[in-house]
């Protein structure tokens, strides 16, 4: 069993672009709060690991194609946790990106 981490720097390396894979590690570096919330979730960390096996399947079946939509599909469920995470945090008052949001009367 590899980490998520581990996972995603595998990826990275086969992807053979360096740009971009410093890039997504310079982003996912500035996220880092939202990506280990995201992780405590039980119902995340299950559809992640459904998601890299659907990403690994398509790869060893020599899909490239599929690999990618699969990845992308990961991505973006991720992104959706990401996005709910700041919408909450803005509506309790919460910090998002350093800044507190501003209190109206």
């Amino acid at each position: 069993m590899i980490s998520n981490k581990h996972f995603h720097e595998l990826i990275y390396a086969g992807s053979r672009n360096p740009y971009l894979t410093d890039l997504i590690r310079k982003t996912r570096l500035r996220m880092t709060f939202y990506h280990q919330s995201s992780l405590t979730q039980s119902a995340r960390i299950t559809a992640s690991w459904e998601e890299h096996g659907a990403v690994v399947a398509a790869l060893r079946t020599g899909e490239i194609g599929l690999s990618g939509q699969r990845m992308r599909e990961h991505i973006l469920s991720g992104g959706k946790v990401y996005a709910d995470l700041v919408a909450a945090l803005t509506k309790f008052g919460g910090e998002t990106g350093g800044h507190k949001k501003k209190q109206t009367s």
